[in-house]
């Protein structure tokens, strides 16, 4: 499955920056072919219709390029799309964009203004109150690759680390995960608090938070290392300034996107020891 999405919607460039036209003409040197920016396949084709359109709109009528998003089926097809060069951006995770940046040279763009941060859900009804009640039970996942996954592994790793040997984690999709939780087919699913409030009020309702993590930076967008400087430093000017139409939606509001701010060196660093600390402790997912 390859979900596209393209637009070419009217919009006003709101940079405020003089010479637009001389700054597109400059940009001409590069080839003039698409710019594919890729996302992560759990995106859904109603949220790329809600958060992507206005954006690849606007970037496409500012831009000597026309902009689209892809979204590979799975997270090793964006990988290798972004490594082989198919994709000249990609907006990632937090964890996940900080690996292509440290390890292969990406340049990060910016990052959506608001943290992301990681809860733990079970039933209402499972009488489970904390995390030490997770004992022998299942954790859903949406994937091993996920920010859930490492911010709920590092942190019992560090505070109980006696629950890991005796809890199976499992991957599932997000609709799935929720669905298992409420019919007590898993005990538990590690899950966006910004994707907590998408879910509608009388299932949320039934859910019970156990844990909710600490903050880390919002997604970040990423660009490849021959993605050339004045296309970056436009694309990143471009961005900063952009401000959706659709103000007042609910999915505007509670994914976590709203904006865009710059990726600060505390960022980095913070991601850099998450990695660091997964590299020394080796932990690698096994689903019992």
């Amino acid at each position: 499955m390859l979900i596209v999405f393209t637009s070419r919607l009217g919009y006003a460039d709101p940079s405020g920056l003089t010479g637009g036209d001389t700054v597109k003409e400059n940009l001409t040197d590069t080839k003039a072919e698409d710019i594919l920016i890729a996302i992560p396949s759990f995106i859904k084709a109603g949220h790329i219709t809600v958060f992507m359109a206005p954006l690849a709109g606007y970037l496409s009528d500012n831009l000597p390029h026309k902009v689209q998003f892809r979204a590979p089926y799975s997270y090793s097809l964006l990988l290798q799309g972004l490594l082989a060069g198919e994709y000249q951006l990609a907006f990632l995770p937090p964890h996940l964009a900080f690996h292509q940046i440290d390890k292969n040279g990406f340049t990060p763009i910016v990052k959506t203004a608001r943290n992301a941060s990681i809860v733990i859900v079970t039933s209402d009804r499972s009488g489970i109150n904390s995390l030490s009640q997770l004992r022998q039970g299942t954790l859903a996942v949406e994937s091993y690759f996920s920010l859930a996954y490492q911010d709920v592994v590092s942190h019992l790793y560090t505070t109980s680390p006696e629950l890991l040997p005796q809890l199976q984690i499992k991957e599932m999709t997000k609709e799935n995960m929720i669905l298992a939780v409420l019919n007590r087919r898993v005990t538990a699913a590690a899950i966006g608090k910004h994707e907590m409030n998408l879910i509608v009020e009388n299932v949320r309702r039934e859910l019970r938070v156990i844990y909710s993590g600490e903050l880390w930076p919002g997604w970040i967008i990423i660009a490849s290392p021959e993605a050339s400087p004045a296309l970056t430093s436009r694309l990143q000017a471009l961005m900063l300034d952009f401000e959706y139409l659709e103000r007042g939606n609910t999915f505007v509001e509670s994914t976590g996107i709203g904006g865009y701010e710059v990726v600060m060196p505390s960022d980095l660093s913070r991601l850099r020891k998450l990695e660091a600390w997964f590299d020394e402790k080796q932990i690698e997912p096994v689903e019992k």
